[in-house]
């Protein structure tokens, strides 16, 4: 699964959060969001998938291309 790193990024803006918020809201390190959010990473899983959208508070699909 490949995420939608520009509807991630304009949902961590509206809500005025950093990656590193995003971090915590996760429960993970900080460096594994900047791996998972850089343009490079390949797919990820679906629990993953599942971590960021609960965190941002928006359905998995959305966030997947």
């Amino acid at each position: 699964m490949k995420l939608d790193l520009v509807k991630i990024n304009k949902e961590l803006e509206r809500l005025n959060w950093t990656k590193y918020t995003l971090a915590e809201k996760m429960g993970c390190n900080k460096q594994w969001v900047y791996i998972l959010l850089g343009p490079e990473y390949g797919g990820v899983t679906l629990k993953t998938v599942e971590k960021i959208a609960a965190a941002i508070g928006i359905e998995p699909k959305d966030i997947l291309t």
